[in-house]
């Protein structure tokens, strides 16, 4: 982000009330900020730059700031490069909203996304539903986001997915093979 950029930044959030030392002390920012959840998703508007457009992306990952979820949505579709969509799914992760399982399971399922849905496949092991459930388990087949998949169906806890994650625990991918194992246990744990 140019020193320019940041001084409009800085300064605009001084017009709005909120005063800063340091452009880096809104990844700070906490639900008592929400104040500057309407500015912060017009500076995505404003920015072009899609690497200063993430800075923003993950400024407006706090729990709670669901209002900043449709916008993120659309940003989520729009981008061209994966490390920033990538870091939209991880904000909408981290803002944890139980509405959007239709969406989530549209863009996991998508593979025009590449590896910039894992977050999103991450999300999805926080509904426990059928569909939630269905598609995880179809994503097991989808390299690019495999380990998410695994690490979602663990957070599920369902019984019934267990020997779909067993399938992984000799993966000779270590990651996925930790993971897999990770996730068995978290489901045996709870029910077995």
């Amino acid at each position: 982000m140019t020193e320019e950029t940041k001084l409009k930044i800085m300064n605009e959030l001084q017009q709005h009330g909120y005063a800063i030392n340091n452009i880096n002390d809104l990844f700070n920012i906490s639900h008592k900020d929400r104040k500057l959840i309407p500015y912060l998703l017009e500076l995505l508007d404003y920015l072009s730059d899609e690497r200063d457009k993430e800075f923003v992306v993950r400024c407006l990952g706090v729990k709670g700031f669901t209002e900043a979820i449709p916008k993120l949505l659309t940003e989520f579709k729009s981008a061209k490069n994966n490390y920033y969509r990538w870091a939209i799914a991880n904000s909408i992760n981290i803002i944890h909203s139980m509405t959007i399982e239709k969406e989530l399971i549209e863009l996991s399922s998508s593979k025009k996304y590449g590896t910039g849905r894992q977050m999103l496949v991450l999300s999805l092991g926080e509904y426990k539903s059928d569909l939630s459930l269905n598609c995880l388990v179809s994503l097991l087949n989808d390299e690019e986001v495999r380990g998410h998949a695994l690490q979602a169906l663990g957070k599920c806890g369902n019984p019934e997915v267990l020997s779909y994650i067993e399938m992984y625990c000799n993966s000779e991918n270590n990651w996925i093979k930790k993971v897999a194992i990770n996730a068995a246990k978290k489901i045996k744990r709870k029910y077995l």
